[in-house]
This record gives C-alpha cells, sequence and structure tokens, in this order.
C-alpha cells in the first residue's frame, strides 16, 4: 500500500489537533479513556523516546521543550479532569479513545463503494452505528459500547480489512489523519453509542467472513437474519421480554 503524503499546512489548519469543543464532547462520553496524539507529523522526537515515527494515530505528547514522547502504560491509564483542560488546550492534540468500554469496527477499505457495501451489511443487524469518516477516503470506522472485553479481531477482504478494536486497542475520535483531512461524524459528534454483545459481535464477525471475506463466496442474505436472530435471542432472555412475528417471519 502505498503511503500518501500529508497536504501542506495552511494558514487555516493552524489547529490541527481536535477543538475545544470536541474534548468537552468525548470528556461527556468517555471521561477517563481519552489520551492525547501529537497530529503534527513533523514534530520533533525526542531522544528518549521509543517512538520510531509520527503517524498521527499512536498516543503522544509533548515534552516541556515540545519534543514528542510516547504514552507509556496506556492501557492502564486513567485520564483525570485536569488532564483533558490541560491537554485541550494544546491545538496540536487529537483525541485518542481507549477502548474500555466503547469498541470500534475499522473498515480500512478505500473504495468508497466497497466500503459503503459492508457498513450498509453491518447495518442490517446491528443499526446505524455512529460513523467517522475523513475527506478524500473510503475507509470509515464505526463505534460501539460493550460490556464485556472484546477481543481484537481481523477480517481479510478482498478489498482491504476489517478490524474490531476493543479492550484497550485505541483509535482517534477528533483531529487529523496524516493525509492531513479532519476526521468527521457523518451524523454529528455522537451522543447515543449502541451497545454490541460479545454474542452479537461474534456473529457479526463470522458474517462477515463468509460473505466478504477472501475465502468467502456471494453472500446468501441468511447472514444478516442469523445476526438479528442473535441480537433477539438476547433481548428474549431479559426479565419480561414479549415478542410478536413480524411479517418477515423473523421475531422482533
Amino acid at each position: 500500500m502505498s503511503i500518501e503524503t500529508p497536504a501542506p499546512l495552511r494558514a487555516v489548519d493552524a489547529r490541527l489537533g481536535a477543538t475545544p469543543g470536541e474534548w468537552r464532547h468525548w470528556e461527556r462520553q468517555a471521561p477517563y479513556e481519552l489520551l492525547p496524539v501529537v497530529a503534527r507529523l513533523d514534530a520533533p522526537i525526542s531522544k528518549s523516546s521509543k517512538l520510531e515515527k509520527m503517524d498521527g494515530k499512536t498516543p503522544s505528547r509533548y515534552t516541556a521543550r515540545r519534543h514528542v514522547t510516547g504514552f507509556t502504560g496506556l492501557t492502564k491509564y486513567y485520564a483525570s479532569p485536569r488532564d483533558i483542560k490541560h491537554w485541550s488546550a494544546e491545538p496540536d492534540y487529537s483525541i485518542c479513545l481507549v477502548g474500555r468500554h466503547i469498541g470500534a469496527i475499522d473498515i480500512d477499505i478505500e473504495d468508497a463503494e466497497k466500503a459503503g457495501d459492508i457498513r450498509e451489511f453491518i447495518a442490517l443487524g446491528c443499526g446505524d452505528l455512529p460513523c467517522r469518516s475523513r475527506e478524500g477516503s473510503g475507509s470509515v470506522l464505526l463505534i460501539f459500547g460493550h460490556n464485556e472485553p472484546v477481543v481484537k479481531s481481523v477480517v481479510k477482504t478482498p478489498y482491504g480489512a476489517v478490524e474490531f478494536l476493543g479492550d484497550h486497542q485505541q483509535f482517534v475520535v477528533a483531529g487529523t489523519h496524516k493525509t492531513g483531512a479532519r476526521y468527521e461524524w457523518l451524523e454529528g459528534l455522537p451522543t447515543n453509542i449502541p451497545h454490541l454483545s460479545k454474542a452479537e459481535i461474534k456473529v457479526l464477525i463470522e458474517a462477515l467472513r463468509r460473505t466478504f471475506g477472501v475465502r468467502g463466496g456471494p453472500s446468501t442474505g441468511k447472514a444478516p437474519i442469523a445476526l438479528q436472530l442473535a441480537r433477539n435471542a438476547a433481548a428474549m432472555a431479559a426479565p419480561g421480554a414479549h415478542f410478536e412475528d413480524d411479517e418477515s417471519g423473523v421475531r422482533a
């Protein structure tokens, strides 16, 4: 895969990182799961840091001399209100989220049509999950809430990979990509993040592998129904649950 050259920095792009409003929003959504990421790719790396290169997505911060250093022990670090106040004042910091209670499905496919097919397929069983995108790319990232540890999984397709990021995996939710494009949320910053159970995620991964996987064939149309049945089974286990048959024959 070719490496994209970062777009030149313009005067209006002086703030590469997340805006104060984005920091306030994500502090409300996931206050202890946030970390900074230095978005300025030409910032010098500290000689004492283990960082090998600037990629705009690895948790990092400035030293007192404004050299970049990595974030050690990031999976065990819980951001404080004081941390977030300090980070939000730095215009070069994008926002990275550590997936303790929020996971992500990273559709790393540049072809917008193919990526859209996979996103639509996921929506058939999971509904419309909040979607992060960026200009000039088909790649998108969907987020979901979870109460059980989610193990990282990858579904390889002929067009690219679909990666499930869960417990202690990190992803950027606001700021600037290494190409110079800002991250955007298709329906605005998410306020309601749907939850997926461990069983639902497992069914979804298998459905994606059967339908879009490198060794898979054409969709039989059964995978979305199987996912919906898994959701129904989980809902029926709730006290007082009652369901009526709809016209499709799938209990909902």
